[in-house]
């Protein structure tokens, strides 16, 4: 008897084995989402003021932004069992992110060859990005 009351607390613990919560990844996400972007927004301050340049614009883009959202899109991309009301939350941080990627390196290809055509191509990423954003409920509920 103790041996199948063993079996059976095994088998109803396999398929919690390796499920994995995502909205701690999602919520690293968006905070450093909301820190690249005020880092940006402090920088075209500076620019705008005339105490910073276009290089060092490239250089916070190139050297902390999209690392950092990189390291978020390897955070997001990591294997594992989701839970199922947690899949499109996922799906949708993951595409947000690629998206904002996409916008920033853009951005960056804009500048360094000040082409105002590229310009637009990074905003319709960052529209793109934010119609994508809106998918994802946040601050996420608790479990």
């Amino acid at each position: 008897m103790g041996a199948a009351a063993l079996g059976v607390a095994i088998f109803t613990g396999v398929p919690v084995h390796g499920i994995c919560d995502v909205r701690p990844d999602i919520d690293h996400m968006m905070v450093t989402d909301e820190r690249t972007a005020a880092a940006f927004r402090a920088a075209v301050t500076q620019l705008s003021q005339g105490r910073l340049g276009e290089k060092a614009m490239i250089t916070l883009i190139d050297g902390e932004i999209l690392p950092a959202l990189e390291r978020e899109q390897q955070r997001l991309a990591s294997e594992g069992l989701v839970p199922e009301d947690q899949e499109a939350v996922l799906a949708a941080a993951r595409e947000y992110v690629q998206l904002r990627i996409e916008y920033w390196g853009l951005r960056t290809q804009a500048i360094r060859k000040g082409s105002i055509a590229m310009l637009r191509q990074a905003d319709k990423k960052e529209g793109a990005a934010r119609d994508v954003l809106v998918r994802i409920p946040y601050p996420l509920a608790p479990a």
